[in-house]
């Protein structure tokens, strides 16, 4: 799961729906429609209220007890080329499935390193276009 979820939004009755209040829950409720051996779960937030560190114990609550595997969590900048800086502007967590997945073959082989390129891309991470399932 790749997930991108807004800060704030109304439902059709005028119900309030604020991300801060809600994450955990939706989260959970994603957690339960993951297949048995998921590759991996990444959440980002440019909500100011949650922090990386935040958003990282959540997927651990939720993630590793069911899967094992590990977490992270990040800022997510944008760069300034005029000073080499970055200016903050979100938060980004990142589950990894600790289970061996099951050897994928042909198209399928090549749709999930197709989605963990795409996956860790998103994340800011160099990605070799193999991904080794340990």
């Amino acid at each position: 799961i790749i997930m991108d979820p807004p800060s704030y939004g109304r439902g059709p009755g005028g119900e309030i729906w604020k991300l801060e209040d809600c994450i955990y829950d939706l989260i959970s409720q994603c957690e339960e429609v993951l297949s048995d051996t998921p590759l991996f779960f990444a959440v980002n937030s440019y909500t100011t209220g949650l922090s990386p560190a935040v958003m990282e114990y959540m997927l651990k609550t939720t993630l590793v007890p069911r899967f094992g595997g590990k977490t992270s969590c990040d800022e997510i900048g944008l760069p300034v080329s005029a000073t080499g800086g970055v200016v903050p502007c979100g938060a980004t967590a990142l589950w990894e499935g600790g289970k061996k997945a099951p050897s994928p073959r042909g198209l399928a082989a090549k749709q999930t390193e197709g989605v963990l390129r795409m996956g860790y891309s998103l994340l800011g991470r160099r990605t070799t276009g193999k991904r080794k399932h340990k």
